[in-house]
């Protein structure tokens, strides 16, 4: 894993990336089915000759779910993006984490309402893991032992022989 923040970004942007060209092809594929693209809904008729559209929609879907999810959602790619344009920018990693932590809980509370919503029980266990993952981050925060954490484990400590310092301040 590379240790400057830069090369930890490209390599975090590399996991949504992936879904991209996929989702690129799926659209393509899509449009030559002659059924117009809708995200919510393939809104075709239940036949055979459907069954390619309903496909290449599935598809289309999943690939763009999995691309803001991993994006969005701490600990993916997301939280390692987040961190390491906050490291770049001059932030401190308890302040990093500081920051990781407040946009996480917003983001759990409306993937909860989501999952409520929609009677989705696989997205509210999501939610409750996303939870405890942010009250781990949490919890070595406050304890100022954020190299412990997976997330910080290969961030350079700055100004110090430790981040334990660093980390009282949250």
């Amino acid at each position: 894993m590379p240790t400057n923040p830069r090369d930890r970004m490209i390599v975090a942007a590399a996991g949504p990336a992936t879904h991209l060209p996929m989702t690129l092809c799926w659209l393509i594929l899509s449009a030559t089915t002659g059924y117009p693209i809708r995200f919510w809904s393939p809104a075709v008729p239940l036949e055979a000759s459907s069954l390619y559209h309903w496909l290449c929609w599935v598809g289309l879907y999943i690939n763009v779910l999995l691309f803001v999810f991993n994006l969005l959602v701490f600990p993916l790619d997301g939280s390692q993006l987040l961190l390491n344009f906050l490291l770049l920018r001059g932030a401190t990693p308890a302040r990093a984490a500081r920051i990781i932590i407040l946009v996480s809980v917003p983001m759990a509370v409306l993937l909860a309402g989501w999952a409520l919503v929609n009677g989705n029980s696989l997205g509210c266990f999501l939610v409750l893991w996303l939870c405890m993952q942010t009250w781990r981050l949490h919890q070595a925060a406050a304890a100022g032992r954020l190299e412990t954490h997976p997330l910080f484990v290969d961030v350079a400590p700055r100004g110090g022989p430790g981040m334990s310092g660093q980390a009282q301040a949250v």
